[in-house]
């Protein structure tokens, strides 16, 4: 049902360009990208939502809120629209990583993404939790079932992301050497600057297929390449183009 109404929608948009309504195209385009319900609704106010901390690596972290600004979504609305897809079957999480997560041993910053998520999912996810796991085949948390959802709609690799910096204090006497975070430098192109950039995830969306799929498909040429690559080495795609795809 969810994959028919979004072509039924993609249609629409498609339909109003040809019609000459590009801004009512733009607001169905709007709504199909990642997180893009929650915009159509007011944010979870205080009586019916709370904090969840979310453990990481402080670079995932900054990855996250850097995806979350430039789609202009809300980290603890896609977290409820991930609760909410897991309980209702429409998204099996993946199971927990090992423990010992990556860049542990190398020292790598462990910090809090505070995100405030609607009280009623978080109960329903938690009640569910024993269920989700069996299906999983293995171990769940509401941290790894909000990280998964997370990453994936915002289209963030945590394997690709360099080692969040280490302190001075957290590095005396120790073997590791200090890790500096590499940063994107490279400003939006001029020709590109003003214009609406999607990620992989959204390009992936828009164009009904897996952001696996859309990867293999930039590889091979058949659609087109990202043009920057923004903080968190997340690489962004002209949106126009990508929409042009539909024409051909």
């Amino acid at each position: 049902m969810a994959s028919d109404l979004r072509s039924r929608l993609k249609k629409a948009s498609a339909q109003l360009k040809t019609d000459g309504h590009p801004e009512l195209s733009a607001a169905v385009d709007a709504v199909l990208a990642p997180g893009g319900w929650s915009k159509l609704r007011a944010e979870p106010g205080t009586a019916s939502a709370s904090n969840l901390p979310l453990y990481m690596p402080a670079s995932l972290r900054e990855a996250l809120k850097t995806a979350a600004d430039q789609m202009d979504v809300s980290l603890g609305a896609l977290v409820t629209e991930g609760f909410r897809a897991a309980v209702a079957g429409a998204w099996t999480p993946p199971p927990a990583p090992a423990r010992s997560s990556r860049g542990s041993a190398a020292g790598q910053g462990k910090v809090n993404l505070n995100v405030r998520v609607d009280d009623a999912s978080r109960s329903a996810v938690e009640e569910a939790l024993p269920r989700l796991a069996a299906e999983a085949g293995g171990r769940l948390s509401l941290t790894s079932i909000a990280i998964a959802w997370l990453t994936d709609e915002l289209g963030v690799d945590p394997e690709a992301l360099p080692d969040a910096p280490v302190s001075e204090e957290s590095t005396e006497g120790a073997s590791a050497p200090k890790r500096v975070r590499k940063r994107s430098t490279k400003p939006v192109p001029v020709e590109y600057e003003g214009r609406e950039l999607w990620t992989a995830m959204q390009c992936a969306k828009f164009r009904g297929m897996t952001r696996k799929k859309w990867l293999e498909a930039v590889e091979f040429g058949v659609v087109p390449k990202p043009v920057w690559t923004a903080a968190g080495q997340i690489p962004m795609w002209d949106a126009d183009a990508v929409r042009a795809i539909e024409q051909q």
